[in-house]
């Protein structure tokens, strides 16, 4: 597990979800998380084009908030995982949709301190 390898899938022990690889960097690892639940934490989930988990027919779906966990809480690749072309394009705008949002928040921030 000493690789990352971006847009492989793993399972977080800590999130208890399989997670899209996206970052890796000194606070950890950020993923892009599935659930097979429409709705997570009151919020509506995006559908995915196509359950990662090989023969698996059921609806999925990629939660809308990106995380960081450490590496440990990490496991290493799941070879039943396999995301669709349609799926990792989906999950890569989700991430620099996070990536916006964090950057617009960070100089929000500078900002209400410039005001203070």
């Amino acid at each position: 597990m000493c690789f990352f390898i971006k847009n492989e899938i793993r399972y977080n022990r800590k999130s208890q979800h399989y997670g899209v690889l996206k970052n890796k960097s000194r606070r950890g690892i950020t993923s892009v998380f599935m659930t097979t639940k429409k709705f997570s934490s009151g919020k509506l989930n995006i559908p995915m084009n196509k359950n990662a988990e090989i023969n698996n027919n059921e609806p999925s779906y990629f939660i809308k908030r990106v995380r960081t966990y450490e590496k440990g809480s990490y496991g290493g690749k799941e070879k039943n995982y396999k995301l669709s072309k349609e799926d990792i394009k989906l999950s890569d705008k989700i991430y620099k949709e996070h990536l916006k949002n964090r950057k617009m928040m960070k100089k929000r921030k500078k900002k209400e301190q410039h005001h203070s």
